[in-house]
């Protein structure tokens, strides 16, 4: 499909306000994320991510590009809806409402990451690895990465924005390294 079609069809299901399944890899049609669209334009797409059992799971920044298929409305979807009812799952946004159409999505997620403090997961074509944004502009972001137990790394490292292929926020990923950080030396020994 082409992408203009796959970014007209995501925010018609975005406008809906119902669950969509995406299939970001050609190699695993039948890998797909269940999510809730809340903005869409040519470049990125930011998603609330929605595991298969139905439990909300942070926020995904992905390339539409590199989105291959989005359905709604099919079995799937109303299975991950009954789920997230039965869970009690409730989705809200991650970004404030009225941002323009426009928007660098990536570049408005990282700044928010900046804000809050909070960790991102980011993944290029040959590396991923979580880390601590810390400052970022139209074409570079700085962050701080952390090892294994959740510790900064001694040097920053910074990347073109343009390398950066998908980023999670507010995932159990992010959730695990928090923990890690703020308590693995207090478990020391």
């Amino acid at each position: 499909m082409h992408n203009g079609y796959i970014v007209y069809l995501m925010r018609m299901i975005a406008e809906q306000g119902a669950i969509a399944s995406l299939y970001c890899d050609p190699e695993e049609p039948e890998s797909y994320q269940g999510a809730f669209i809340e903005q869409v334009n040519m470049r990125h797409a930011v998603i609330a991510a929605i595991t298969p059992w139905g439990k909300l799971d942070g926020w995904w920044v992905r390339r539409t590009g590199d989105i291959q298929q989005a359905l709604c409305g099919e079995e799937q979807e109303l299975r991950l809806n009954f789920l997230l009812r039965f869970h009690n799952q409730r989705h809200l946004p991650l970004l404030p409402e009225g941002l323009p159409p426009d928007t660098d999505w990536m570049r408005a997620v990282l700044e928010l990451a900046i804000r809050e403090r909070r960790l991102v997961s980011l993944f290029t074509a040959t590396e991923t690895f979580t880390a601590r944004p810390l400052q970022v502009d139209d074409l570079r972001v700085t962050v701080r990465a952390l090892d294994l137990f959740g510790q900064p790394e001694p040097e920053d490292e910074s990347f073109a924005l343009r390398d950066i292929e998908a980023l999670s926020i507010g995932t159990e990923e992010e959730a695990m390294y928090e923990i890690l950080g703020e308590n693995f030396p207090l478990m020391d020994g």
